[in-house]
């Protein structure tokens, strides 16, 4: 019986603020540079199944799970901060100003506890009601009763440059990405599962974010080239996800995106490959490209290259003509209109449907590039250690920069957070900023 096609999950946070565009500075990379001021971190939680958040005073983040079963919840604060767990009828009166009722509520600064949500959607809240800023961390494990750190764990380009003063947004758009990964060894468990795929699997993701302009309005798509890894049995299975990250409801018309795939639902684009075989130690390439079909369609390339061949899994064209890109873009000063961060991931995580495994053993590097000028593969300018956007995460897996863009993944305590010796482009901070020759 042949495998339905898995859809990967992808997570949304709604920002509480807005930002300004301005002109950036441009350098010889096609780097563009942004004030301080302007990181997307200082308004939006970073993360996924670990959440790393600054809370201005009166901020607030919030974070979608669904029930029934249980939820374990760890988080730490620099300060006094309230957690809650709403309905959907709360979460509307929390956000228009009205009054509401938790499901769950936590006063503090730490704490370790399990909840259990009813069927539905819930969000979990994080307020700070004080008077100066809060630093917080925040794990949830969905259908699990533990608080796990868990992330998706890898290489990670934010267009976030961390200085002493703070984190430099910067943003660049490329027709390329590729991840290049050696995994020399991987004993993984299941702790939550996706019945469909093997028991003791997990993935291998470069995903990226589309960009494009139709009739003036700016579009974004989030484009996942995956490759799950079953390494008792040494096999691979391609898979391709493509979500639109511009529709509330995440609509994807099947009238305007044709490939070897379909859209499941009007939710989402996926293609599933077959299961192949290979030997440890695993060393594979990953790549998206993208450009424009001689109709002046996007034209996007999934593919991955293995023992010197390279075979293309999927060529996905979206039935739009353009006015701007299409693009693969990375952008720490801003972010899409439904709050996706505009980030790349080079990955490792569970293997599907939002699955989160723990890693027994692991001995693994990755690297992350992009096409820049001349048609040059440079190392991303910047890493983090963790992803956001993607869904599946993973358990005790360390991670330690070798490189310019290159990490070594082992078993161990996680760290989450910019990896400042991955750095391959370095930033001057400057006092002054002149926008339309204005200092600013």
């Amino acid at each position: 019986m042949p495998l339905l096609p898995v859809l990967l999950a992808i997570l949304v946070f709604l920002p509480n603020g807005t930002y300004q565009q301005l002109n950036p500075w441009i350098n010889n990379y096609g780097i563009a540079t942004y004030p301080l001021n302007y990181a997307v971190i200082y308004s939006h939680v970073l993360g996924s199944g670990t959440y790393t958040m600054y809370l201005p005073p009166g901020g607030y983040y919030s974070i979608e799970v669904s029930g029934p079963g249980p939820l374990g919840l760890y988080m730490w604060a620099s300060s006094r901060v309230i957690l809650q767990i709403l309905n959907q009828t709360g979460y509307d009166e929390l956000r228009s100003g009205g009054q509401y009722q938790p499901l769950f509520m936590f006063v503090g600064s730490s704490m370790n506890t399990t909840v259990y949500v009813p069927q539905g959607t819930y969000y979990v809240i994080v307020v700070n009601n004080g008077s100066i800023a809060i630093n917080a961390v925040l794990a949830i494990m969905r259908h699990y009763p533990t608080a796990l750190i868990n992330a998706p764990i890898g290489i990670v380009d934010y267009g976030l440059a961390p200085t002493v003063n703070g984190y430099i947004p910067y943003s660049y758009i490329t027709r390329e990405f590729l991840g290049s990964a050696v995994i020399n060894e991987a004993v993984i468990t299941t702790i939550t599962n996706c019945q469909s795929l093997p028991p003791g699997s997990f993935s291998l993701q470069l995903n990226a974010v589309l960009e494009l302009s139709v009739n003036g309005h700016t579009q974004y798509y989030w484009l996942q080239n995956v490759m799950i890894i079953d390494p008792k049995n040494e096999l691979l299975l391609p898979l391709v996800n493509v979500w639109n990250m511009s529709s509330e409801s995440l609509i994807m018309n099947p009238l305007y995106i044709i490939g070897r795939g379909s859209v499941i639902n009007n939710t989402a684009y996926a293609y599933m490959g077959n299961w192949t075989p290979y030997t440890t130690p695993l060393a594979i390439n990953l790549t998206i490209s993208v450009n424009n079909t001689p109709n002046g369609f996007p034209d996007l390339l999934f593919s991955y290259s293995m023992n010197g061949i390279k075979e293309l899994v999927d060529n996905v064209t979206l039935l739009l003509r353009p006015d701007w890109g299409p693009y693969l873009v990375v952008n720490g000063s801003e972010y899409s209109p439904l709050g996706y961060l505009i980030d790349s991931e080079f990955i490792i995580g569970g293997p599907g449907c939002g699955a989160t495994v723990f890693a027994n053993e692991v001995n693994a590097s990755l690297s992350l590039y992009y096409l820049g000028p001349s048609n040059r593969l440079f190392p991303v300018p910047t890493a983090w250690s963790f992803g956001s956007d993607t869904g599946e995460t993973i358990v005790n897996v360390g991670e330690e920069a070798i490189g310019p863009a290159v990490v070594k993944l082992m078993a161990g305590n996680e760290y989450l957070g910019p990896l400042t010796n991955a750095d391959y482009i370095s930033f001057l901070v400057i006092n002054n900023y002149l926008l339309n020759g204005t200092s600013v």
